[in-house]
């Protein structure tokens, strides 16, 4: 099993969204520049908001929308029922069929918290919104940028190329 660094991960960001999305990469290029800077309160919700983005480039949903974005996905999985690759692919996109702590209600994530404190310290509702103030921090500056280097890779796990195509066609 090959073990990849968060150190080899940055540097190739920019390159995956420049060749996945390339209608987005003057924003990332800022917030990849702002994480090196350590302005991490200006990269996550930059980073945050092109994942939700990027997320609707493939799915034609937001990543953040609980339930939305897991039936879109199961439709488009429905419509490669049948391709002999099925079988590996769903556990490899089980943060976008299931979500993450990072979709759930800034409240709901809050109250787990409270009994575990390591559960979801990135939230989007909460930084988004202005409901948390303790997320500029590098650890979950780089939960985002993990994000996006994940989501460059969905379109080539689906076979699809989303690289200015209307999001429309991914839609079940």
């Amino acid at each position: 099993m090959t073990t990849v660094t968060l150190r080899e991960v940055v540097p190739h960001v920019e390159d995956h969204v420049r060749q996945q999305f390339p209608h987005r990469i003057a924003i990332v290029s800022d917030a990849v520049m702002a994480h090196r800077q350590r302005r991490y309160a200006i990269a996550i919700p930059t980073l945050l908001a092109q994942a939700d983005g990027m997320a609707f480039d493939i799915l034609g949903t937001s990543l953040y929308s609980v339930g939305k974005s897991s039936g879109a996905l199961r439709q488009v999985l429905g419509a490669l029922q049948g391709a002999p690759e099925i079988h590996w692919l769903e556990p490899i996109l089980v943060p976008l069929l299931e979500g993450t702590t990072i979709s759930v209600p800034t409240g709901q994530r809050d109250t787990r918290q409270r009994i575990e404190p390591s559960y979801g310290p990135l939230n989007r509702h909460g930084v988004l919104h202005g409901l948390d103030n303790r997320y500029a921090r590098r650890v979950n500056s780089c939960r985002a940028l993990v994000m996006i280097d994940y989501l460059c890779s969905v379109p080539q796990l689906l076979g699809r190329d989303v690289g200015g195509v209307s999001p429309t066609r991914f839609r079940g």
